[in-house]
């Protein structure tokens, strides 16, 4: 096998057909692995950091991808060239595109392209692998694929997924499962909101009229109780419009007396609807608009869209368990490059911060530290020898 790194957008569009063709392979995960997904964030995100996509060939047959970037990073005050996989908070899992299904290819072809990363004058002090997921051992995988480079590495815990697969009935009977607080709240809620005015409910699909009902989930967003989150004016109007011409686009609205008082943004592909952001008016707070627009998401996705599993992609809210009751971690490994920056961070994170962790007087004196005060260090030492 060999390997090419792609470094800028020409040579990344060049490659867009094969690339799709390996997404089909990891069809779980379609819409956060294709080639249009990373096309809006490198849009959006990249600035001024390096492309660093590593491709693996056999025979001239795309075998294997690693999407990944370059950038500088500040760590426990020390200024890093740091590798990360492409993606962000949209970005529920990341992994590299493998042209197998078998454990032990995938394996095979996920260490190829690790060494090659290695061998690459891409001068990277951390490699950081977020959000792999735990299904189907692609977790594993790239554990026992890091392994292999024989560097020093840190497993860690990114953030938990709430999700219920195995979705093999009507939304009626869902419904009947769900805990009876939910039940009565969405029944009750929405009988008094229908008898102080008109309530509807749109799902938006397609490109038709998409910018406007784009400016229309802004305007909820910018009334919710959601912090404003750093990624542009147009992130989320390129998301959705890529998603549209996809077919996974639902853009859903509770409307009352015609103006929009709640939104979710989801994606619906391969059978698997993902929640990626749910908002709501703030002054409609008491009739649990959120409530009333997911239930009404969930009814079209199972009904009519014929999923089979409903996944928030992450965050540990305790309201998403009532309606999802299944949890799993996304995990991550840092991987510690031989440079001396690589090595002191390898050093700092794997050895000195747990013994910080579990010292107690050590932690009072990193605290006092961080938050910049003048800590009376002698009475702190003395403490800690008794």
């Amino acid at each position: 096998m060999n390997n090419i790194l792609i470094d800028d957008i020409a040579g990344l569009d060049n490659i867009k057909e094969q690339w799709n063709a390996l997404c089909l392979n990891n069809s779980s995960y379609e819409p956060f692995q294709c080639y249009e997904w990373h096309d809006v964030w490198i849009k959006h995100f990249l600035k001024n950091n390096r492309l660093a996509i590593v491709t693996g060939y056999c025979q001239n047959e795309l075998q294997v991808i690693a999407p990944l970037y370059l950038k500088n990073s500040k760590v426990k005050g020390v200024s890093i060239n740091k590798l990360e996989m492409i993606g962000n908070v949209y970005s529920p899992i990341r992994n590299f595109l493998c042209d197998s299904s078998s454990d032990a290819k995938r394996e095979d072809l996920t260490s190829f392209i690790l060494g090659r990363i290695n061998n690459l004058p891409l001068n990277w002090d951390v490699m950081d692998l977020s959000c792999v997921p735990e299904e189907n051992h692609l977790y594993d995988i790239m554990k026992q694929s890091v392994k292999r480079l024989r560097l020093s590495f840190l497993e860690y815990n990114c953030f938990v997924d709430w999700y219920q697969d195995t979705i093999n009935c009507s939304w009626d009977d869902f419904f009947l499962q769900l805990p009876d607080k939910i039940r009565k709240d969405i029944l009750y809620c929405r009988r008094r909101l229908e008898r102080e005015g008109n309530i509807s409910f749109a799902i938006i699909n397609s490109l038709d009229g998409l910018d406007n009902f784009v400016d229309q989930y802004y305007s909820v967003y910018s009334r919710s109780w959601q912090k404003q989150e750093n990624l542009g004016p147009n992130f989320h109007r390129d998301l959705a419009k890529m998603a549209a011409e996809k077919g996974w686009l639902r853009l859903g609205f509770l409307l009352y007396n015609g103006n929009p008082i709640a939104a979710q943004f989801w994606i619906v592909a391969n059978s698997t609807a993902y929640i990626l952001k749910t908002v709501y008016d703030q002054q409609y707070k008491k009739y649990s608009p959120g409530k009333l627009l997911t239930a009404e998401m969930m009814k079209s996705a199972i009904d009519s869209d014929r999923v089979t599993t409903i996944d928030y992609v992450q965050g540990d809210e305790e309201y998403k368990k009532d309606w999802t009751p299944k949890r799993r971690e996304r995990k991550g490994i840092l991987v510690y490059n031989t440079t001396l920056k690589g090595r002191y961070l390898s050093i700092v994170d794997r050895k000195i911060s747990p013994l910080i962790g579990r010292n107690r007087y050590l932690r009072k004196l990193k605290q006092a530290i961080t938050a910049g005060l003048n800590p009376n260090l002698q009475n702190i030492v003395s403490q800690g020898v008794r």
